[in-house]
């Protein structure tokens, strides 16, 4: 998970016809704590005895720190904290800050001692339990990060920094309505500030509730106007509302704010497809490889644009890409492998679809494009039980369906073909190629009438959607009567 400025929601998957898996949008996703702690404190300065020369003084060192802590001069504010310690080895204040520093300097270790010492010192110091929190966040131990910020508001109710972290972990976990409640709490204690704003919009766009988030965003751009992060998600959940201007012009605001985010870069990639200019998308896409050459979902998608566009060499080197990054993506296997079954490598097809399914034995999608490589190659048999799992699986499957259909076509076994085409058009009614096929099994089972009227439909939706191959092949087909 991400800090908060780089908690920045990323579309998913794109929508594509074929083989080509339907829309599963990702939301909002953090990548780790907030970078900056901006709570912070200080102690009363005592009076020292007077002498000659003015004695160092650990509250002047401790505050030094404090500022530049708070200016993200991490680095420098370090010696000022242990110029403090040295000075008072009593000083809770100042080791905390330190433990603090050592946060975001990844130092586990000694974050772990200066904040253990911290406590011990002063066992009701909310901003230690804070910070013991954000370490345990960091080390990915949520229930024992919950647990230090519930310290922290016990100690403290009021703190709205803790009200926010302990949000952003309940987030992580999935616990959305105990992550609205922290982020509307820490709203509600510090309405000028972003952070509550930017992850409760998040935990919107979680739970689907799009105009939701899109008011939290919009309030984050009305307290800070150059928060490019904002816009960013703004723009995707724009897209999730089927307002596709508008989320184009955010992403526009959010990269010209930022033209370093890889994920902005990548959500408008996403948008610029969904409004049918791939060219734009893959531009985008680029760039955000560019900027992030990890980047699993723009090699992902801009795979599929590729392969979309028939650039079927280019599409399997981008899965190939993606596997070298995350080897148990069952997705990219799926995906490498309709690419292979496109090009008639139909045996590496049923290897990719093979190693799909053993990482994720309910991918319904595999076994329905593994059913169609063993149709492919003539495996009937095969095919069959493939299909059969897909529909188990899924049973709302209607490509399923009517690929079985054209099965028993081929089997001879008109009736079943029969009652899968009509089972797919409970589903999809607008695919001509599934009342074409009905039509055939109408044929065979003598019922010239009923397959004439397929027919006519299926020429129509061919026509209506400029499948001129289709529409001459019913053509073809109609004249049989």
């Amino acid at each position: 998970m991400s800090d908060i400025q780089k908690n920045i929601a990323v579309l998913g998957m794109m929508a594509l016809l074929g083989w080509f898996p339907t829309a599963a949008i990702a939301q909002v996703e953090l990548d780790e704590a907030p970078s900056e702690i901006i709570d912070t404190e200080t102690i009363e300065e005592t009076e020292s005895a007077g002498e000659s020369a003015p004695a160092p003084n650990p509250v002047e060192a401790y505050e030094e720190g404090v500022a530049k802590f708070n200016d993200g001069d991490y680095g420098e504010a370090l010696p000022d904290f242990s110029r403090a310690i040295s000075l008072n080895p009593s000083y809770a204040e100042a080791y905390a800050h330190r433990a603090a520093v050592y946060i975001q300097l990844e130092e586990w270790e000694l974050s772990t001692a200066d904040l253990d010492r911290a406590i011990e010192l002063k066992p009701d110091y909310a901003f230690a339990y804070l910070n013991r929190g954000i370490l345990y966040y960091q080390l990915g131990e949520d229930q024992r990060a919950l647990n230090a910020f519930d310290r922290a508001l016990t100690i403290e109710p009021i703190y709205a920094d803790a009200r926010l972290y302990r949000g952003i972990v309940y987030e992580d976990i999935g616990n959305y309505p105990a992550a609205l409640e922290d982020f509307s709490k820490a709203i509600e204690l510090e309405p000028e500030k972003v952070e509550g704003y930017l992850h409760r919009g998040a935990v919107y766009s979680e739970l689907g509730e799009y105009g939701t988030a899109v008011a939290d965003y919009s309030q984050v751009i009305d307290l800070d106007s150059r928060h490019a992060d904002a816009y960013i998600n703004r723009g995707a959940a724009y897209y999730h509302l089927g307002q596709l201007e508008l989320a184009l012009d955010d992403l526009d605001r959010g990269i010209r704010r930022n033209g370093e985010s890889a994920k902005g870069h990548y959500n408008r990639g996403f948008v610029y497809f969904a409004m049918n200019r791939p060219r734009r998308a893959i531009e985008n896409f680029n760039r955000a490889i560019e900027l992030n050459p990890d980047f699993v979902g723009a090699y992902l998608n801009r795979g599929i644009i590729k392969a979309s566009q028939g650039d079927l060499i280019g599409a399997e080197i981008d899965f190939d890409n993606v596997l070298a990054l995350q080897s148990d993506s069952a997705q990219a296997y799926k995906l490498r492998a309709d690419v292979r079954l496109i090009a008639k490598d139909d045996a590496a097809a049923i290897a990719d679809y093979n190693e799909a399914i053993l990482i994720a034995p309910d991918y319904a999608e595999a076994y329905r494009g593994r059913g169609e490589a063993y149709r492919t190659v003539g495996s009937y048999e095969r095919a069959i039980a493939d299909y059969n799992q897909a529909i188990e699986l899924k049973p709302n499957f209607p490509e399923a369906y009517a690929e079985r259909g054209a099965i028993f076509i081929e089997m001879g076994e008109s009736q079943r073909a029969y009652e899968d085409f009509t089972w797919a058009l409970q589903a999809d009614v607008d695919n001509p190629e599934i009342y074409h096929g009905r039509g055939l099994a109408r044929i065979d089972l003598g019922d010239s009438s009923g397959a004439m009227t397929d027919f006519e439909q299926a020429a129509s939706l061919y026509l209506e959607q400029g499948l001129a191959e289709g529409y001459r092949a019913v053509l073809d087909d109609m004249a049989q009567l």
